[in-house]
């Protein structure tokens, strides 16, 4: 009976322990986590303090790297400054001389300006670097060292290109030797052998020499600074490479001739769209090719000769109609094809039309007959076909109707004699057929006449034999198929 009272204390302790160590560990839960609370917030304010902090250092960091790099900027500048001044000073001084400094506007002016591009100015014997070095160094004019980017300063450096870049020294008139003209690059730019001057403003380049002056070289862009050019003549040289479109700066250009040169390239639209002013265009006799000029602005054109060329092209531009000022329409010896645009018959005023020796093809138009000013009509050595339309005989200023080498059929309508005023009828290698009409005898100016390969038929009309002679207004020849037709005074082909 003892034994159950100390088990029961026992029992008793052992709870209350358990109790104690329970409030005790609830206790030292709770201190716990208010340690662990505290220690967090710490640890945040912490980790918040040195994110901050990492923040500064960054901003601190990048506007470092902006001033660096600005400066670098800046000193790379400056650098490539003294760079270029350096290259440019002459190698025996260590220091600038007037003239040098002279120099070294002149080109940073023509770069800024984009007058001339900075790497033919950085090439010492390019024609635009010696251009600029005459103008700072050696001009002799009395009135020189103009100011830089003035009328005349711009207008003598153009023309210096100009000479050095075609070979000036060798040229025909005026070369190095010759002693006979005003040379160039001398005093007065106005007085210089071939130039035209208004109020000290060139107007016009011209040899007075269809054959030209020997250029040999390149038309220099820099002639676009000559903005009072009315003409341009610069035919029979050996002018390559392309024409610069910069040109088209040259608004006042009235006549621009620049035919039996070397020049290759496009047609540059600019031209066609700035130079409104223009009243005769000839590139006639070079190597130009690509599609034949768009002609959207220039209906003061008068004269049109793009002949002797590669130009291409399966339809003549229809903007050819609204040239209505033109006499002169030159399009032979290219490699246009399609037919003729029905546009070209608005040209009421057009006196001489050549397009043979090319493809076009398809037939004549009866509205050939509303070219009442033509004279010249060559369109031999094409693929047109059909018969020659009546409306011809109502071109009574017709004069030379040239219409060989192609497919037209039928037989020669009789309205042709009321152009009396024909001098050249050629329609061999054709396929016309009938008799020869006697009509043609009333072209009392009639000095060639060639009918051989076609089917004619007949005897040749006593009356136009009964005018060969050695007159201005004799027939000269007359050239028909002696198996087919009939002839006792006719040349046989």
């Amino acid at each position: 009976k003892t034994h159950p009272e100390p088990e029961f204390e026992s029992r008793r302790s052992f709870s209350t322990d358990r109790a104690l160590i329970q409030s005790v560990m609830a206790e030292s839960d709770s201190a716990a986590l208010s340690v662990i609370e505290s220690v967090d917030q710490d640890d945040t304010d912490e980790i918040a303090k040195r994110r901050q902090c990492v923040r500064g250092v960054n901003c601190m960091v990048a506007i470092c790297l902006a001033l660096v790099g600005i400066l670098v900027y800046f000193m790379s500048r400056q650098t490539s400054e003294q760079n270029l001044r350096a290259s440019l000073a002459p190698s025996q001084s260590p220091t600038l001389s007037p003239t040098s400094t002279r120099l070294i506007d002149s080109i940073q002016y023509l770069i800024d300006e984009d007058i001339s591009s900075a790497q033919d100015l950085s090439n010492t014997s390019s024609p635009q670097y010696r251009a600029v070095q005459f103008l700072a160094d050696d001009d002799p004019d009395p009135e020189a060292p103009f100011e830089i980017g003035s009328r005349r300063w711009e207008q003598r450096y153009a023309l210096t290109v100009f000479h050095l870049s075609t070979n000036g020294d060798e040229w025909n008139s005026c070369s190095r030797m010759d002693q006979s003209c005003r040379d160039w690059m001398s005093g007065n730019e106005c007085r210089w052998h071939g130039l035209s001057c208004v109020d000290g403003v060139v107007t016009d380049i011209f040899w007075g020499d269809k054959h030209g002056n020997g250029l040999d070289g390149t038309l220099p862009s820099e002639l676009s600074l000559l903005t009072g050019m009315r003409g341009m003549f610069l035919s029979g040289d050996q002018l390559a490479g392309t024409i610069p479109s910069e040109l088209r700066k040259m608004t006042k250009l009235s006549i621009f001739v620049i035919a039996d040169n070397m020049l290759t390239g496009t047609f540059p639209d600019d031209l066609i769209n700035d130079l409104i002013r223009l009243e005769t265009l000839c590139v006639s006799g070079n190597f130009m090719s690509g599609p034949m000029p768009q002609f959207r602005n220039m209906s003061s054109l008068v004269s049109l000769q793009l002949n002797d060329n590669a130009f291409t092209g399966e339809e003549i531009v229809t903007e050819i109609g609204t040239l209505s000022q033109l006499r002169v329409l030159e399009l032979h010896e290219n490699k246009l094809s399609g037919t003729i645009p029905t546009e070209l018959y608005q040209l009421t005023l057009l006196q001489h039309l050549r397009m043979d020796k090319n493809s076009l093809h398809g037939t004549l138009s009866t509205d050939i007959g509303r070219l009442t000013s033509l004279k010249n009509l060559a369109i031999g050595s094409n693929n047109f076909y059909g018969p020659i339309p009546t409306t011809v005989g109502f071109i009574s200023s017709l004069e030379y109707l040239l219409m060989h080498q192609n497919r037209f059929q039928g037989q020669l309508p009789p309205e042709l004699n009321s152009c009396t005023l024909m001098r050249s009828i050629a329609l061999s290698q054709n396929r016309f057929s009938g008799t020869v009409p006697m009509n043609l005898a009333k072209m009392t100016r009639l000095n060639t006449l060639t009918l051989d390969g076609n089917n004619f038929t007949g005897d040749i009309p006593e009356a136009i034999c009964a005018r060969l002679g050695d007159t201005a207004f004799s027939l000269h020849e007359l050239i028909v198929d002696c198996e087919e037709v009939e002839c006792d005074c006719c040349a046989c082909s």
